[in-house]
């Protein structure tokens, strides 16, 4: 007995094995990340041709040099940032999810310093659970991909999608991502747990541990074939320090991919089909099938929030052709998403005014080269999604 107990104190395992952030995650993106999901926790520089096994109980590092940015993420045992959660809802807790991209996981600060974070703290809620379920480089329609996993599985009381605005335009909702008939595989809890783990090795799935691996970086350096300065040749249209932090993995190597395309995008006309709308109402039908309510907010680029981020997106190739991009052409997104959401009757929250006028003051709510935001813009957030929250939902 006691040598099972330590074992389950060494060796965790999730309740529930088939949900973990691995399904929903860009490992071409991130290739210091694919290989630590390669290797079960022990990367090595060389690029591994092992499948990805779940991410658990490990640590992973976001780092910007040119921003002074090296922040450590902690993933529990299902891969997502923050600590363990049960599934099992505790009786007399309210549950809430959040759902997005990088800025709802919190690229760039501390574990502490996340919308959820903060917003848990605005509320002072102690019985209210709130879970991060945010992933770096995921769009809406993964993120209804995971909604139809995560709200049947984890059955919040309230769910909150973050949307930035490199969401939109939006992707068509594909009905072949989502997974109304997910049936979640228990941990055989009457397996003894050196038996189960036996059973893993022997599949070549590394064990999680009881302490978090790591850390180790999103991105890996060149010459990883995941990183697209491996063949690049024009590293001297960048500043020395950011072509050679590129190239190191050691600020985002797709940088200059984004900066070329963002005022274009910004531009882009928005539909029905492009506006979010589609993916907003399937998330409020799967709400209303599971007994949850849905709160929607908006985070804008920081360059339309102020001219002070302009010079460094051009120092990344984005060569603006208007003088500024804070004009009302530049934030059509906000706009056409809230519209959505007050057509659905779904509450909305656009950051936008509260972002501009602490700039307007002088404090920085983003890095400067990269576009997440720094602790002070992350609590914003947060705090304006809990007003929001508590209006429509009073205590």
């Amino acid at each position: 007995m006691a040598l099972e107990m330590l074992s389950r104190f060494v060796l965790p395992l999730p309740v529930v094995k088939n949900f973990n952030r691995i399904q929903f995650t860009k490992l071409g993106t991130f290739g210091g990340l694919a290989e630590v999901a390669k290797t079960g926790g022990s990367p090595t520089s060389e690029f591994s041709y092992r499948p990805p096994q779940p991410l658990r109980n490990v640590k992973i590092s976001w780092i910007s040099d040119p921003d002074g940015v090296d922040e450590v993420h902690t993933l529990n045992l299902y891969g997502f940032r923050g600590p363990d959660f049960v599934i099992e809802k505790a009786p007399g807790t309210r549950r809430v999810i959040f759902l997005g991209d990088s800025f709802t996981e919190g690229f760039g600060v501390a574990d502490d310093a996340t919308i959820p974070v903060a917003f848990q703290r605005e509320l002072g809620n102690e019985k209210l659970e709130v879970l991060n379920l945010g992933i770096g480089a995921i769009g809406l329609r993964t993120i209804s991909a995971l909604a139809s996993i995560a709200i049947p599985l984890l059955e919040p009381d309230y769910v909150v999608l973050v949307v930035y605005q490199n969401d939109l335009p939006a992707p068509p909702l594909n009905s072949d991502l989502l997974q109304p008939g997910f049936k979640p595989v228990h941990a055989r809890w009457w397996l003894p747990r050196l038996v189960q783990t036996g059973i893993n090795v022997w599949r070549q799935q590394s064990p999680a541990l009881f302490y978090h691996r790591g850390p180790f970086a999103f991105f890996s350096a060149v010459p990883h074939p995941s990183n697209p300065r491996r063949d690049a040749v024009d590293d001297e249209n960048y500043p020395p320090e950011i072509a050679a932090a590129m190239r190191a993995g050691r600020f985002n190597p797709f940088m200059p991919l984004v900066a070329a395309g963002l005022e274009k995008r910004l531009l882009l006309p928005l539909d029905a089909e492009t506006s979010g709308k589609l993916h907003l109402s399937y998330m409020k039908k799967l709400c209303g099938l599971h007994g949850c309510s849905l709160l929607t907010g908006f985070i804008p680029v920081d360059v339309t929030v102020s001219d002070h981020y302009y010079p460094f997106w051009n120092h990344l190739g984005a060569n603006f052709n208007a003088p500024s991009l804070t004009t009302p052409a530049y934030t059509q997104q906000q706009r056409v998403l809230g519209n959505a959401a007050d057509e659905l009757k779904i509450p909305f929250v656009d950051t936008t005014a509260g972002l501009r006028r602490q700039e307007s003051r002088g404090q920085r709510m983003y890095s400067n080269y990269d576009e997440h935001m720094n602790a002070a813009g992350y609590a914003l957030v947060g705090k304006k999604l809990a007003r929001r929250f508590e209006s429509a939902w009073p205590p």
